[in-house]
């Protein structure tokens, strides 16, 4: 498989899925985070590293059962966007 690239040539690492989500996996249970962030979905701006990142880290969440309801740390996430308002035009366009 071919890893996905965008129009300026950014492309993803080659890597093993299984692999890389279990090795993702073995760094969250052997650091015991509080929490575990990543990119967006979209990779932010669509760069193939960023969303393999984000689609890897969640399985790896989702198969050691760590997803947690977001709803309650809505303010904090908009107080941090805030505080980063120059940068909104790379994750939602100008």
């Amino acid at each position: 498989m071919d890893p996905p690239s965008t129009d300026d040539g950014h492309r993803a690492p080659e890597y093993a899925p299984t692999q890389l989500r279990e090795d993702i996996r073995a760094l969250i249970e052997s650091h015991v985070p509080a929490l575990v962030l990543t990119h967006g979905s979209s990779g932010e701006y669509g760069h193939p590293a960023h969303q393999l990142l984000h689609q890897r880290t969640a399985a790896a969440v989702d198969a050691a059962d760590l997803r947690l309801e977001t709803i309650p740390h809505v303010r904090a996430k908009v107080r941090a966007l805030t505080c980063h308002r120059t940068q909104w035009t790379a994750f939602v366009g100008q």
